[in-house]
């Protein structure tokens, strides 16, 4: 009699067993899917090329780090130039005006545009935030939908901003960062 008890409760828990199983592996198909669409959109997104005008050589947006990691971000400062061609995607990318970009930056509207000469680069903090502002329209635009809606979230005043909009706050690179942290609120379905 001992043994028909224990064999109703072996059976029991190995049920339990697979339900947890079955749910796990669903969750991670489920993440999976997540990740794998985040990559397939991603990736129409990083094939994009900025065109190729007299002033600024085209700049592949799939070269560009997708997260602002600081490793990412290191490596790219190390092996690849910033150069007016990051700056014109940025242009390229929303409607902001050279004196709005270079307020971002910290330097004068006329320092800004002498870096358009191909013999003028950048200097380091400015190489910098310029990849981490690329990198966050990118991300915004990816977010949004559209750089439209991507904007308008950045010119709005925003509670979580403390009543100011984060368009605001892109002139460190604190700023940047905190402000690319609630677009993937956003994205994970916080509602900032």
């Amino acid at each position: 009699m001992n043994l028909k008890q224990k064999k109703p409760k072996q059976e029991s828990k190995a049920k339990e067993l697979k339900k947890l199983t079955d749910s796990s592996t669903a969750i991670k198909e489920t993440s999976a899917s997540y990740v794998h669409r985040r990559r397939s959109r991603s990736n129409t997104i990083g094939r994009r090329v900025i065109s190729n005008s007299k002033d600024a050589p085209s700049l592949a947006l799939g070269e560009l780090p997708r997260l602002l990691a600081d490793s990412e971000v290191l490596n790219y400062l190390q092996t690849k130039d910033i150069g007016w061609k990051h700056v014109n995607a940025i242009k390229q990318l929303t409607d902001y005006s050279d004196e709005v970009i270079s307020e971002w930056l910290n330097i004068s509207v006329k320092t800004l545009r002498t870096y358009k000469k191909p013999s003028e680069t950048f200097k380091g903090k400015v190489k910098e935030n310029i990849l981490l502002i690329l990198s966050l329209v990118m991300h915004g635009t990816e977010v949004f939908g559209t750089k439209e809606k991507f904007e308008q979230w950045l010119n709005t005043e925003n509670f979580f901003f403390d009543n100011k909009s984060p368009v605001s706050f892109l002139n460190t690179v604190t700023g940047i960062r905190f402000v690319n942290d609630k677009l993937t609120a956003i994205e994970y379905g916080d509602n900032v």
